[in-house]
Protein backbone atom coordinates (compact mmCIF):
# COMPACT_ATOMS: atom_id res chain seq x y z
CA UNK A 1 0.00 0.00 0.00
CA UNK A 2 1.14 3.46 -0.77
CA UNK A 3 2.41 5.72 2.38
CA UNK A 4 0.10 8.08 3.35
CA UNK A 5 -0.07 11.73 3.04
CA UNK A 6 -1.49 14.46 4.80
CA UNK A 7 -4.33 14.85 2.19
CA UNK A 8 -5.27 11.25 3.22
CA UNK A 9 -6.43 12.98 6.58
CA UNK A 10 -8.32 16.18 4.91
CA UNK A 11 -11.06 14.18 2.97
CA UNK A 12 -13.75 12.57 6.26
CA UNK A 13 -17.31 11.39 5.69
CA UNK A 14 -18.90 11.14 2.87
CA UNK A 15 -15.54 10.93 0.32
CA UNK A 16 -13.45 9.67 2.96
CA UNK A 17 -10.79 6.81 1.35
CA UNK A 18 -9.60 5.04 4.70
CA UNK A 19 -11.51 4.28 7.76
CA UNK A 20 -11.42 6.69 10.89
CA UNK A 21 -10.11 4.20 13.04
CA UNK A 22 -7.35 2.74 10.09
CA UNK A 23 -6.28 6.68 10.33
CA UNK A 24 -6.19 6.84 13.67
CA UNK A 25 -3.97 3.54 14.05
CA UNK A 26 -1.91 4.61 11.52
CA UNK A 27 -0.42 7.44 13.86
CA UNK A 28 -0.35 5.71 16.83
CA UNK A 29 1.47 3.07 15.12
CA UNK A 30 4.02 5.75 13.41
CA UNK A 31 7.34 7.13 15.36
CA UNK A 32 6.04 10.61 14.88
CA UNK A 33 2.73 12.53 13.82
CA UNK A 34 5.18 14.44 10.91
CA UNK A 35 6.19 10.83 9.74
CA UNK A 36 2.60 9.60 9.36
CA UNK A 37 1.46 12.29 7.89
CA UNK A 38 4.46 12.86 5.95
CA UNK A 39 5.23 16.43 5.87
CA UNK A 40 7.96 18.11 7.80
CA UNK A 41 8.78 18.16 11.18
CA UNK A 42 8.41 21.99 12.95
CA UNK A 43 7.72 23.50 9.57
CA UNK A 44 5.93 27.13 10.12
CA UNK A 45 1.93 26.76 8.67
CA UNK A 46 1.42 29.60 6.16
CA UNK A 47 -1.93 31.64 5.81
CA UNK A 48 -1.89 32.78 2.71
CA UNK A 49 -4.88 31.64 0.00
CA UNK A 50 -1.88 30.12 -2.01
CA UNK A 51 -0.92 27.00 0.46
CA UNK A 52 -4.18 26.15 2.10
CA UNK A 53 -4.70 22.51 3.90
CA UNK A 54 -8.50 22.43 3.99
CA UNK A 55 -10.20 20.49 6.47
CA UNK A 56 -13.38 19.18 5.04
CA UNK A 57 -15.70 17.07 6.73
CA UNK A 58 -18.53 16.54 4.88
CA UNK A 59 -21.36 14.08 6.15
CA UNK A 60 -25.26 14.32 5.70
CA UNK A 61 -26.82 14.92 8.81
CA UNK A 62 -24.16 12.40 10.49
CA UNK A 63 -24.81 8.92 9.24
CA UNK A 64 -21.65 8.41 9.05
CA UNK A 65 -19.21 10.06 11.27
CA UNK A 66 -21.89 10.48 14.36
CA UNK A 67 -21.62 7.24 16.26
CA UNK A 68 -18.28 6.69 14.61
CA UNK A 69 -15.86 6.39 17.58
CA UNK A 70 -12.76 6.29 15.90
CA UNK A 71 -13.86 10.07 14.36
CA UNK A 72 -13.36 12.24 17.97
CA UNK A 73 -10.42 10.97 18.60
CA UNK A 74 -8.66 11.10 15.26
CA UNK A 75 -9.46 15.11 14.78
CA UNK A 76 -7.92 14.99 18.87
CA UNK A 77 -4.47 13.89 16.77
CA UNK A 78 -5.12 15.79 13.82
CA UNK A 79 -5.06 19.45 15.80
CA UNK A 80 -1.24 18.63 16.47
CA UNK A 81 0.34 21.74 16.21
CA UNK A 82 2.85 20.80 13.92
CA UNK A 83 0.22 20.11 11.39
CA UNK A 84 -0.31 22.87 9.14
CA UNK A 85 -4.35 22.79 9.01
CA UNK A 86 -5.20 26.28 8.01
CA UNK A 87 -9.04 25.73 6.87
CA UNK A 88 -12.24 23.98 7.75
CA UNK A 89 -15.06 23.30 5.94
CA UNK A 90 -18.56 21.60 7.57
CA UNK A 91 -20.89 20.50 5.56
CA UNK A 92 -24.05 18.51 6.33
CA UNK A 93 -23.41 17.32 9.75
CA UNK A 94 -26.36 16.89 12.34
CA UNK A 95 -25.20 18.23 15.55
CA UNK A 96 -28.08 16.54 17.36
CA UNK A 97 -27.53 13.12 15.66
CA UNK A 98 -24.40 12.63 17.45
CA UNK A 99 -23.77 9.90 19.94
CA UNK A 100 -22.13 12.71 22.66
CA UNK A 101 -22.90 16.21 21.45
CA UNK A 102 -20.20 17.95 24.22
CA UNK A 103 -17.41 15.40 22.89
CA UNK A 104 -18.32 16.12 18.87
CA UNK A 105 -18.35 19.74 19.47
CA UNK A 106 -15.33 19.55 21.54
CA UNK A 107 -13.74 17.68 18.72
CA UNK A 108 -14.35 20.04 16.16
CA UNK A 109 -13.15 22.73 18.37
CA UNK A 110 -9.36 24.18 19.12
CA UNK A 111 -7.95 23.73 15.93
CA UNK A 112 -4.62 25.92 15.97
CA UNK A 113 -3.94 26.84 13.10
CA UNK A 114 -7.88 27.73 11.39
CA UNK A 115 -8.35 30.77 9.81
CA UNK A 116 -11.03 30.19 7.51
CA UNK A 117 -13.67 28.70 8.64
CA UNK A 118 -16.96 27.12 6.10
CA UNK A 119 -20.45 25.73 7.33
CA UNK A 120 -22.80 24.60 5.44
CA UNK A 121 -26.18 23.15 5.55
CA UNK A 122 -25.24 22.27 9.03
CA UNK A 123 -28.03 21.56 12.36
CA UNK A 124 -26.74 22.74 15.23
CA UNK A 125 -27.45 25.33 18.06
CA UNK A 126 -26.15 28.82 18.99
CA UNK A 127 -24.09 27.64 21.91
CA UNK A 128 -22.74 25.06 19.51
CA UNK A 129 -21.39 27.84 17.01
CA UNK A 130 -20.30 29.99 19.70
CA UNK A 131 -18.23 27.26 21.08
CA UNK A 132 -16.43 26.62 17.74
CA UNK A 133 -15.80 30.08 16.56
CA UNK A 134 -14.38 31.12 20.22
CA UNK A 135 -12.12 28.20 20.31
CA UNK A 136 -10.03 29.29 17.33
CA UNK A 137 -7.94 32.01 17.65
CA UNK A 138 -6.32 32.60 14.44
CA UNK A 139 -9.64 32.63 12.73
CA UNK A 140 -10.50 35.74 9.75
CA UNK A 141 -12.62 34.28 7.61
CA UNK A 142 -15.88 32.77 8.49
CA UNK A 143 -18.66 31.70 5.91
CA UNK A 144 -22.38 30.26 7.01
CA UNK A 145 -24.36 28.97 4.11
CA UNK A 146 -28.31 27.14 4.32
CA UNK A 147 -27.50 26.33 8.41
CA UNK A 148 -30.26 25.66 10.28
CA UNK A 149 -29.12 27.57 14.14
CA UNK A 150 -31.24 26.82 17.25
CA UNK A 151 -31.76 29.58 19.27
CA UNK A 152 -32.82 27.69 22.26
CA UNK A 153 -30.21 25.12 23.93
CA UNK A 154 -30.21 23.41 27.50
CA UNK A 155 -26.61 25.05 28.07
CA UNK A 156 -27.72 28.39 28.54
CA UNK A 157 -25.45 31.84 28.28
CA UNK A 158 -25.67 34.34 30.82
CA UNK A 159 -24.34 37.62 29.63
CA UNK A 160 -22.19 39.36 32.45
CA UNK A 161 -23.73 42.34 34.21
CA UNK A 162 -23.25 45.50 32.60
CA UNK A 163 -22.28 44.70 29.32
CA UNK A 164 -25.27 46.29 27.75
CA UNK A 165 -24.52 50.11 29.32
CA UNK A 166 -21.06 49.62 26.70
CA UNK A 167 -20.41 51.42 23.92
CA UNK A 168 -20.14 49.66 20.42
CA UNK A 169 -16.35 49.92 20.53
CA UNK A 170 -16.00 49.10 24.24
CA UNK A 171 -18.41 45.93 23.88
CA UNK A 172 -16.56 44.60 20.36
CA UNK A 173 -13.16 45.79 22.71
CA UNK A 174 -14.27 43.12 25.65
CA UNK A 175 -14.81 40.17 23.17
CA UNK A 176 -12.04 37.37 23.81
CA UNK A 177 -12.74 35.33 20.43
CA UNK A 178 -11.11 36.06 17.10
CA UNK A 179 -11.16 39.07 15.25
CA UNK A 180 -12.64 38.27 12.35
CA UNK A 181 -11.89 40.38 8.33
CA UNK A 182 -14.11 38.44 6.58
CA UNK A 183 -18.10 37.35 7.18
CA UNK A 184 -20.32 35.76 4.96
CA UNK A 185 -24.00 34.38 5.45
CA UNK A 186 -26.41 33.13 3.21
CA UNK A 187 -29.72 32.16 4.05
CA UNK A 188 -32.65 29.38 2.71
CA UNK A 189 -35.41 30.30 5.22
CA UNK A 190 -34.38 33.39 6.93
CA UNK A 191 -33.32 32.22 9.61
CA UNK A 192 -31.90 35.08 12.07
CA UNK A 193 -29.85 33.68 14.94
CA UNK A 194 -26.55 33.42 13.12
CA UNK A 195 -26.93 37.69 12.67
CA UNK A 196 -28.23 38.35 16.59
CA UNK A 197 -25.54 36.05 17.93
CA UNK A 198 -22.55 37.96 15.94
CA UNK A 199 -24.20 41.27 16.48
CA UNK A 200 -24.79 40.80 20.56
CA UNK A 201 -23.05 41.37 23.67
CA UNK A 202 -22.34 37.28 24.00
CA UNK A 203 -20.71 37.31 20.04
CA UNK A 204 -18.21 34.27 20.04
CA UNK A 205 -15.86 37.08 17.60
CA UNK A 206 -14.89 40.89 16.71
CA UNK A 207 -16.49 42.50 13.84
CA UNK A 208 -14.90 46.05 14.40
CA UNK A 209 -12.29 45.26 11.99
CA UNK A 210 -14.25 43.43 9.17
CA UNK A 211 -13.01 44.34 5.90
CA UNK A 212 -16.17 42.48 4.12
CA UNK A 213 -19.53 41.89 4.83
CA UNK A 214 -22.19 39.24 2.49
CA UNK A 215 -25.08 38.89 3.50
CA UNK A 216 -27.41 37.05 0.98
CA UNK A 217 -30.26 35.08 0.32
CA UNK A 218 -30.03 31.23 -0.74
CA UNK A 219 -32.62 31.19 -2.86
CA UNK A 220 -35.77 32.90 -4.59
CA UNK A 221 -38.10 33.30 -1.94
CA UNK A 222 -35.81 34.95 0.97
CA UNK A 223 -37.46 37.86 2.23
CA UNK A 224 -35.47 40.76 2.99
CA UNK A 225 -38.10 42.71 5.50
CA UNK A 226 -37.76 44.91 8.50
CA UNK A 227 -36.26 42.64 10.44
CA UNK A 228 -33.66 41.86 8.67
CA UNK A 229 -33.04 45.46 7.58
CA UNK A 230 -32.50 46.46 11.18
CA UNK A 231 -30.52 43.44 11.43
CA UNK A 232 -28.01 44.04 8.87
CA UNK A 233 -27.70 47.91 10.35
CA UNK A 234 -26.93 46.19 13.46
CA UNK A 235 -23.65 44.45 12.21
CA UNK A 236 -22.82 47.91 10.30
CA UNK A 237 -23.43 49.30 13.57
CA UNK A 238 -20.26 47.21 15.06
CA UNK A 239 -17.72 48.83 12.69
CA UNK A 240 -14.75 51.07 14.17
CA UNK A 241 -13.30 51.29 10.37
CA UNK A 242 -14.87 51.83 6.65
CA UNK A 243 -16.19 48.29 5.53
CA UNK A 244 -14.16 47.79 2.24
CA UNK A 245 -16.64 45.73 0.72
CA UNK A 246 -20.66 45.37 1.46
CA UNK A 247 -22.71 42.40 -0.50
CA UNK A 248 -26.28 42.11 -0.47
CA UNK A 249 -28.75 40.65 -2.72
CA UNK A 250 -30.87 37.85 -3.64
CA UNK A 251 -33.99 38.43 -1.40
CA UNK A 252 -37.52 39.22 -2.41
CA UNK A 253 -38.03 43.13 -0.72
CA UNK A 254 -40.27 43.89 1.59
CA UNK A 255 -39.10 46.56 3.66
CA UNK A 256 -39.06 50.07 3.65
CA UNK A 257 -36.44 50.58 6.05
CA UNK A 258 -33.28 51.45 4.48
CA UNK A 259 -29.43 50.23 5.09
CA UNK A 260 -26.94 52.66 6.70
CA UNK A 261 -23.88 52.81 3.88
CA UNK A 262 -22.24 55.89 4.88
CA UNK A 263 -19.53 54.09 6.24
CA UNK A 264 -19.43 51.63 3.33
CA UNK A 265 -16.45 51.84 0.68
CA UNK A 266 -17.86 49.60 -1.94
CA UNK A 267 -21.16 48.56 -1.94
CA UNK A 268 -22.51 44.83 -4.09
CA UNK A 269 -26.23 44.20 -5.39
CA UNK A 270 -27.85 41.84 -6.98
CA UNK A 271 -31.17 42.31 -8.49
CA UNK A 272 -32.66 39.25 -10.13
CA UNK A 273 -34.01 39.92 -12.94
CA UNK A 274 -37.27 38.06 -14.51
CA UNK A 275 -40.86 38.66 -16.12
CA UNK A 276 -42.18 39.29 -12.44
CA UNK A 277 -41.77 43.12 -12.74
CA UNK A 278 -43.20 43.81 -9.46
CA UNK A 279 -40.65 41.59 -8.24
CA UNK A 280 -37.57 43.03 -9.97
CA UNK A 281 -39.21 46.69 -9.22
CA UNK A 282 -39.13 46.55 -5.60
CA UNK A 283 -35.65 46.15 -5.53
CA UNK A 284 -34.60 48.98 -7.68
CA UNK A 285 -36.33 50.96 -5.80
CA UNK A 286 -34.91 50.22 -2.54
CA UNK A 287 -31.78 50.36 -3.72
CA UNK A 288 -32.23 53.50 -5.05
CA UNK A 289 -33.70 54.72 -2.02
CA UNK A 290 -30.63 53.41 -0.03
CA UNK A 291 -28.26 55.01 -2.37
CA UNK A 292 -30.65 57.94 -2.07
CA UNK A 293 -30.08 58.47 1.50
CA UNK A 294 -26.07 57.88 1.82
CA UNK A 295 -25.20 61.59 3.60
CA UNK A 296 -22.85 64.31 1.59
CA UNK A 297 -19.82 63.17 3.71
CA UNK A 298 -19.01 59.68 3.29
CA UNK A 299 -16.73 56.33 2.20
CA UNK A 300 -18.23 55.50 -0.80
CA UNK A 301 -16.26 55.04 -3.77
CA UNK A 302 -17.39 51.69 -5.90
CA UNK A 303 -21.08 50.06 -6.24
CA UNK A 304 -20.96 46.39 -8.32
CA UNK A 305 -25.13 45.71 -9.64
CA UNK A 306 -25.20 42.11 -10.50
CA UNK A 307 -28.20 41.88 -12.69
CA UNK A 308 -28.89 37.95 -12.54
CA UNK A 309 -31.35 37.06 -15.51
CA UNK A 310 -34.05 34.05 -14.46
CA UNK A 311 -33.42 32.42 -17.73
CA UNK A 312 -36.30 29.93 -16.17
CA UNK A 313 -38.94 32.95 -16.51
CA UNK A 314 -37.44 34.97 -18.99
CA UNK A 315 -37.57 33.66 -22.32
CA UNK A 316 -34.71 33.95 -24.48
CA UNK A 317 -34.52 37.36 -26.65
CA UNK A 318 -37.32 38.47 -24.62
CA UNK A 319 -37.99 42.29 -24.18
CA UNK A 320 -38.18 43.49 -20.62
CA UNK A 321 -41.54 44.95 -18.80
CA UNK A 322 -39.63 46.24 -15.95
CA UNK A 323 -41.19 50.20 -14.98
CA UNK A 324 -39.11 52.20 -16.97
CA UNK A 325 -39.65 55.41 -14.49
CA UNK A 326 -38.36 53.20 -11.56
CA UNK A 327 -35.22 52.96 -13.17
CA UNK A 328 -35.09 56.51 -14.09
CA UNK A 329 -34.49 57.36 -10.74
CA UNK A 330 -32.03 54.40 -10.00
CA UNK A 331 -30.07 55.82 -13.30
CA UNK A 332 -30.27 59.77 -11.75
CA UNK A 333 -29.75 58.42 -8.07
CA UNK A 334 -26.59 56.61 -8.97
CA UNK A 335 -25.03 59.78 -11.12
CA UNK A 336 -25.24 62.16 -7.39
CA UNK A 337 -22.19 64.15 -7.36
CA UNK A 338 -21.66 64.19 -3.74
CA UNK A 339 -20.77 60.48 -3.90
CA UNK A 340 -17.46 60.47 -6.12
CA UNK A 341 -17.56 56.94 -7.46
CA UNK A 342 -14.61 55.78 -8.48
CA UNK A 343 -15.77 53.01 -10.09
CA UNK A 344 -19.59 51.52 -11.31
CA UNK A 345 -19.45 48.43 -12.80
CA UNK A 346 -22.64 46.43 -14.20
CA UNK A 347 -22.57 43.28 -14.83
CA UNK A 348 -25.62 40.61 -16.35
CA UNK A 349 -25.29 36.91 -15.69
CA UNK A 350 -27.55 34.12 -15.29
CA UNK A 351 -29.49 33.16 -12.21
CA UNK A 352 -27.78 30.68 -9.88
CA UNK A 353 -24.80 29.63 -12.01
CA UNK A 354 -27.75 27.90 -14.72
CA UNK A 355 -26.59 26.95 -18.23
CA UNK A 356 -26.95 29.97 -20.99
CA UNK A 357 -25.75 28.11 -23.70
CA UNK A 358 -27.95 29.23 -26.67
CA UNK A 359 -29.78 32.31 -24.34
CA UNK A 360 -29.79 35.43 -26.75
CA UNK A 361 -29.17 38.17 -24.11
CA UNK A 362 -28.97 41.35 -26.69
CA UNK A 363 -32.57 42.77 -26.24
CA UNK A 364 -32.01 42.54 -22.19
CA UNK A 365 -28.60 44.46 -22.66
CA UNK A 366 -29.34 46.96 -24.78
CA UNK A 367 -32.31 47.97 -22.56
CA UNK A 368 -30.76 48.33 -19.87
CA UNK A 369 -27.98 50.19 -21.78
CA UNK A 370 -29.85 52.55 -23.56
CA UNK A 371 -33.27 52.95 -21.98
CA UNK A 372 -32.70 52.26 -18.25
CA UNK A 373 -29.20 53.56 -17.42
CA UNK A 374 -28.58 56.29 -20.10
CA UNK A 375 -26.89 58.85 -17.36
CA UNK A 376 -25.10 56.47 -15.86
CA UNK A 377 -23.45 55.38 -18.66
CA UNK A 378 -22.15 58.82 -19.68
CA UNK A 379 -21.07 60.06 -16.35
CA UNK A 380 -19.29 56.75 -15.21
CA UNK A 381 -18.07 54.89 -18.22
CA UNK A 382 -20.13 52.01 -16.81
CA UNK A 383 -18.60 48.84 -18.20
CA UNK A 384 -21.83 46.58 -18.93
CA UNK A 385 -20.15 42.85 -18.49
CA UNK A 386 -22.31 40.14 -20.01
CA UNK A 387 -21.13 36.78 -18.68
CA UNK A 388 -22.03 33.34 -19.92
CA UNK A 389 -22.60 30.29 -17.42
CA UNK A 390 -18.25 29.77 -17.72
CA UNK A 391 -17.90 33.26 -16.80
CA UNK A 392 -16.67 34.35 -19.61
CA UNK A 393 -17.31 38.24 -21.48
CA UNK A 394 -19.67 38.11 -24.56
CA UNK A 395 -19.23 41.08 -26.71
CA UNK A 396 -22.71 42.47 -28.56
CA UNK A 397 -22.40 43.65 -31.77
CA UNK A 398 -24.74 46.91 -30.83
CA UNK A 399 -21.59 47.88 -28.78
CA UNK A 400 -20.19 49.32 -32.00
CA UNK A 401 -21.21 53.05 -31.46
CA UNK A 402 -20.63 56.94 -33.48
CA UNK A 403 -18.95 59.43 -31.67
CA UNK A 404 -18.83 63.11 -32.20
CA UNK A 405 -16.29 65.40 -31.82
CA UNK A 406 -14.91 68.62 -33.57
CA UNK A 407 -10.87 69.14 -34.33
CA UNK A 408 -9.75 72.58 -36.23
CA UNK A 409 -13.29 74.00 -36.68
CA UNK A 410 -14.70 70.88 -38.31
CA UNK A 411 -16.92 68.38 -36.83
CA UNK A 412 -16.10 64.51 -37.38
CA UNK A 413 -17.83 61.50 -36.48
CA UNK A 414 -15.87 58.28 -35.20
CA UNK A 415 -17.24 54.55 -35.04
CA UNK A 416 -15.88 53.17 -32.16
CA UNK A 417 -16.20 49.77 -30.06
CA UNK A 418 -15.85 49.97 -26.04
CA UNK A 419 -13.14 47.61 -24.58
CA UNK A 420 -15.00 45.44 -22.25
CA UNK A 421 -12.12 44.55 -20.65
CA UNK A 422 -10.50 47.81 -19.37
CA UNK A 423 -12.91 50.10 -20.59
CA UNK A 424 -11.00 51.91 -22.84
CA UNK A 425 -11.94 53.20 -26.54
CA UNK A 426 -10.53 51.87 -29.62
CA UNK A 427 -11.06 54.12 -32.70
CA UNK A 428 -11.87 52.38 -36.10
CA UNK A 429 -12.82 55.39 -38.03
CA UNK A 430 -13.28 59.05 -38.59
CA UNK A 431 -14.40 61.16 -41.02
CA UNK A 432 -15.52 64.80 -41.18
CA UNK A 433 -19.35 65.64 -40.72
CA UNK A 434 -19.57 67.34 -44.25
CA UNK A 435 -19.83 65.55 -47.73
CA UNK A 436 -18.09 68.50 -49.42
CA UNK A 437 -14.54 68.71 -48.62
CA UNK A 438 -11.92 71.01 -49.76
CA UNK A 439 -8.91 69.99 -51.73
CA UNK A 440 -6.88 70.28 -48.83
CA UNK A 441 -9.56 68.47 -46.26
CA UNK A 442 -8.36 65.22 -47.03
CA UNK A 443 -4.97 65.24 -45.49
CA UNK A 444 -6.79 66.61 -42.51
CA UNK A 445 -6.18 64.11 -39.62
CA UNK A 446 -8.91 64.00 -37.16
CA UNK A 447 -7.75 63.75 -33.61
CA UNK A 448 -7.50 60.44 -31.54
CA UNK A 449 -10.25 59.24 -29.22
CA UNK A 450 -8.82 59.46 -26.06
CA UNK A 451 -9.40 56.15 -23.45
CA UNK A 452 -10.91 57.88 -20.94
CA UNK A 453 -13.68 59.82 -23.06
CA UNK A 454 -17.08 58.73 -22.48
CA UNK A 455 -19.17 56.37 -24.66
CA UNK A 456 -22.35 56.30 -25.25
CA UNK A 457 -24.41 52.86 -26.63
Amino acid sequence: MARLTLQDFLQLGEEQQYSCQYLYDHILHSPSICHALDIPANATCSTTDDSVQELDISDDSSLILGYDRYFMPLLELLKDVQIPINAMELTGLDWFNVANRASFRSALSSFPHISTLNLTSIKCSKYDIKALVSSMPTLTRLVFEDNQVNEYDVEVIHVPRGMSDLSVGELQSNLQGPELSRFSVTFSEGEFTILDLFAGCDSPASLRALDRLEIRGGNAGVVCDDAMVHRIRAFLSLLEFPLDDFSCGHFQIESSCLLNLGNVKSVSITIRLSNDPAETNAAVAWWTSNINVIPTVNRLIAVLIELEIDMDSLSSGSTPEWNQDIWAAFDQVLCRRDISLHRLVFRVRPLWELPSEGYNYGPIMYWLCVHCLPKTRALYRSVFKLLDDLDKKVTMPWMLIRKQYTHHNRTYHAYCVRNVEDSESEKLDAFPDDDKQSSDSSSTTPPPIQPHETVFC
